[in-house]
């Protein structure tokens, strides 16, 4: 196991700048996520780390050695790549097997033993039956899997994983998530796992680093940037269905503040009162309610609500979520599966004044 730290990295390719003075430590032994949409930068980080490509500025090191200067070989990683990169004439096994084939004398690894470790990977990913076969008589999610699986068959001293489940079907996806976040753990191996899926990366992290732009945006517990987001941007990176945006106007009424728009009014918590102090003279903000934290009434209820129509009912199984619209503004609303509401019913939503988050209506930042 070894620690992964980055300092002050970046990396530009002609006129783009991929990333941006980055700053992240992957602790020893923890599966750490980078979160982001495609041209975050995710991929080229790894690619810095495995010395795939070289760090304009900053430092790389890796437990404690730098390895700004180092070639692949000698940094003690191992990459699965999202584009497979498969050797075409080599068998299944043999793609699994190569770095014990080439470093046949100093890996210290028999053939016996290597056998046995590309056998128990393969039959984890399920592609135990397909060892004998060449990577065209493969689909491409078997092809995603055997990446994988000569990726995970090194004992490096941290796994870099570039949306390595991506490909694959959703069951064979949520049965792999559990399996490969067991397999991290019990083997204790540093890793790190790039995504753009926010689902399996709140499923099998124990951090997310969230990028945007090649600039890391947010870093931290699941829990953590999803209860406490620095902005808009991280706080709809999170979350399905993703968080509801209100712009609204602060209100002071008898002595109580409130969120106004033309179309409804809604008490604001204590705790929130003192966080939009930061607004100063500007009374507008933006709020973001996530979708489970509205309760939704058939009848008018007889605290303050938000009135509108439904526009979508969609029954997901255990819980179901509704589109709702009030004037020109859209949300969503997630509910138990024992409720239903057709499309055109009318309904009153009722956001829990303890749950809301504030952003400021310009910058985005949280208050």
């Amino acid at each position: 196991m070894a620690n992964v730290a980055l300092r002050g990295v970046s990396k530009r390719f002609g006129d783009t700048q991929a990333i941006r003075d980055v700053d992240l430590a992957c602790e020893s032994g923890r599966l750490t996520v980078l979160l982001g949409h495609s041209d975050a930068g995710k991929t080229t980080l790894l690619r810095l780390i495995a010395g795939l490509e070289t760090v304009d500025r900053g430092a790389i090191t890796v437990g404690d050695t730098p390895v700004n200067e180092l070639p692949c070989r000698e940094r003690q990683v191992s990459m699965a790549f999202e584009s497979y990169a498969l050797y075409p004439s080599k068998t299944v096994f043999d793609n699994m097997a190569f770095s014990f084939q080439v470093a046949a004398r100093s890996s210290g690894v028999s053939a016996a033993e290597a056998r046995r470790r590309v056998h128990g990977i393969a039959e984890l990913l399920e592609i135990g039956a397909l060892l004998g076969r060449l990577p065209y008589q493969l689909s491409g999610g078997q092809r995603q899997r055997v990446a994988l699986g000569r990726a995970l068959v090194r004992d490096a001293a941290v796994h870099l994983l570039d949306e390595p489940i991506a490909h694959l079907d959703a069951k064979l996806r949520h049965r792999l998530r559990g399996e490969l976040k067991h397999l991290q753990k019990v083997r204790g191996r540093t890793t790190i796992w790039c995504t753009p899926d926010q689902l399996e990366a709140m499923s099998i992290a124990e951090w997310i680093a969230i990028f945007r732009d090649g600039v890391k945006v947010q870093e931290g517990t699941p829990l953590d940037l999803y209860e406490r987001p620095k902005n808009r941007f991280v706080a709809s990176s999170l979350g399905d269905p993703a968080i509801n945006f209100f712009d609204a106007e602060v209100e002071q009424r008898g002595g109580a503040w409130h969120l106004a728009t033309p179309q409804w009014t809604l008490p604001i918590a204590e705790a929130g009162v003192a966080a939009l102090t930061r607004l100063g003279s500007d009374r507008r903000v933006i709020l973001g309610t996530r979708p489970s934290d509205i309760a939704i009434h058939r009848e008018r209820p007889e605290v303050p609500a938000i009135e509108g129509d439904v526009l979508l009912f969609e029954p997901l199984g255990s819980y179901n979520v509704i589109t709702a619209q009030a004037g020109a503004q859209r949300f969503k609303v997630k509910v138990g599966a024992d409720l239903e509401l057709g499309a055109g019913a009318r309904a009153w939503f009722v956001p829990e004044p303890d749950r809301y988050h504030f952003f400021h209506p310009e910058t985005g930042e949280a208050l």
